[in-house]
């Protein structure tokens, strides 16, 4: 028996709720504390190690230090962030304006022409270093005249402004290898006439420069040594089954301008890294020479709340756990059948959100005063005696001292009924006989009972056939 009834102790979660709500204050009190206590003592403990660390060093001066090392460093961080903004802003302005991003890929021309320039033999016999610093010399010289602004304004006009002399820049790519004496120019236009007419204007240009050019460089042929023409459909670098690595690596151009992407890419992650650099700089005080910040500091108050408010919680539930209290009334008539004639208030207005705390505790429907109490009670136990027609003295069985005087005299008093009542009908003679006597109990227990013994005292006397036909809590 006794392990049933431990079973049917539920925890009030909600009453619980409200005890916290009741104690709102001193638990607010505590976590504020905490929450002022824990930065306080860091602090305390970081300048204490300030104090025996400034031997050589006056605390003012190295405030003052620190001070003009945090402006220097958020000025450095504030003008690398302008410069990379400039940068960044710059670079993706070219890259949206790239000609070679507006071609499409499907229907393109390429032109891949290898000039090679050796030198022409004479009388005079040169050692290997003389002949690579002059092979050297010729190639670097023919690079830099095929990406000169000069040339790429001879290669529009040539091209009758088919393509516009500051997208060239975009569509021609020369690579030189100063040991062979080659230098490769790669082109590509929106289609393949456009392409060859863009190599074309190419040869012409450097065939004209070469007497140019001839004037300061070492005697040397010019030949060519491979030109050839691609489009989309033979040259194989584009497919829909292929992927763009292997497009990029292909194609010199395409390779060339995901460099460009990359490092659009990489602006974009060193602004960021910047940003945050210079946003640490301005909100972080650095405090004692352990670094403690500000950000430190709300951290450990923040820690501190919680653990504020988990210790007061903790120290309010562990005694409520083990509170002697009778369930509500709803819980009393729905799980173990006991009719409520009348309940008084049990806890006193206080706390925070008073309203909430009263409707979670179930404070609302129950009697402010006795007088409220025994007038409900004594009207419930009226219509429930006409009802099973009682016409015998009734029991109210555990009220206390002065509270069952008053019950008999308040509830049997104008009533049809008489009434009788006995603290502990289990434990004395007087109890016992009284019992005996009487086959319709009230229970009368005030609301801090312990629970296991009001219902071990329900239980026993229903097993006695005594019916119980209701309970007043006060």
């Amino acid at each position: 028996m006794e392990r049933e009834l431990q079973e049917e102790v539920v925890l009030d979660l909600p009453g619980l709720l409200a005890l916290c709500l009741r104690k709102g204050i001193w638990i607010l009190l505590v976590t504020v504390l905490c929450g002022l206590a824990l930065p306080s003592f860091k602090l305390y403990k970081a300048l204490q190690s300030q104090k025996a660390e400034s031997q050589t060093e006056s605390t003012e001066e190295s405030a003052e230090k620190k001070a003009k090392e945090k402006e220097q460093s958020l000025e450095y961080a504030g003008n690398e962030r302008k410069r990379l903004e400039a940068l960044l802003s710059s670079e993706r302005e070219s890259l949206a304006d790239s000609a070679l991003m507006k071609i499409d890929p499907t229907s393109y021309g390429e032109r891949d022409i290898n000039l090679y320039l050796p030198l022409e033999e004479g009388g005079q016999t040169l050692s290997n270093q003389e002949i690579a610093a002059r092979l050297s010399a010729v190639s670097q010289a023919y690079s830099d005249a095929l990406q000169s602004g000069t040339f790429y304004s001879d290669i529009a006009k040539r091209l009758g402004g088919k393509v516009a002399e500051k997208d060239l820049s975009d569509l021609i790519y020369v690579e030189g290898n100063e040991k062979s004496a080659i230098v490769s120019v790669y082109l590509v236009g929106s289609t393949e006439k456009l392409a060859k007419e863009m190599g074309d204007a190419v040869l012409s240009y450097v065939e004209e420069k070469k007497a140019e050019l001839d004037e300061n460089l070492p005697a040397h042929k010019l030949e060519i040594l491979s030109d050839n023409v691609y489009t989309a459909k033979n040259s194989g670098n584009y497919s829909p089954d292929n992927s763009q690595l292997q497009n990029v690596q292909n194609f010199p151009l395409l390779q060339r301008q995901q460099q460009k992407i990359d490092r659009v890419e990489k602006l974009s992650t060193l602004l960021t890294d910047w940003k945050k650099k210079e946003k640490d700089a301005k909100g972080e005080e650095v405090l004692g020479t352990q670094g403690i910040s500000k950000k430190t500091l709300v951290k450990y108050a923040i820690l501190g709340i919680f653990l504020g408010g988990f210790l007061s919680v903790a120290v309010i539930t562990v005694p409520y756990l083990f509170t002697k209290e009778l369930p509500r009334e709803e819980d009393l008539e729905m799980s173990y059948g006991l009719m409520v004639l009348g309940s008084k208030k049990r806890y006193k207005k206080q706390g925070i959100f008073k309203k909430w705390s009263e409707k979670l505790a179930g404070e609302n429907e129950r009697c402010e005063t006795e007088e409220e109490l025994f007038r409900l009670s004594k009207a419930n136990l009226t219509l429930l005696a006409k009802e099973k027609e009682i016409q015998e003295e009734i029991l109210f069985i555990g009220a206390k001292g002065e509270m069952g005087e008053k019950l008999v005299q308040n509830v049997g008093e104008g009533n049809p009924l008489s009434a009788r009542a006995a603290e502990d009908i289990l434990q004395s003679p007087e109890g016992i006989q009284a019992l005996s006597e009487h086959k319709y109990l009230v229970l009368a227990y005030p609301a801090q009972s312990d629970f296991l013994s009001f219902l071990k005292t329900k239980k026993k006397c229903e097993a006695l056939g005594k019916e119980v036909l209701g309970v007043i809590l006060y």
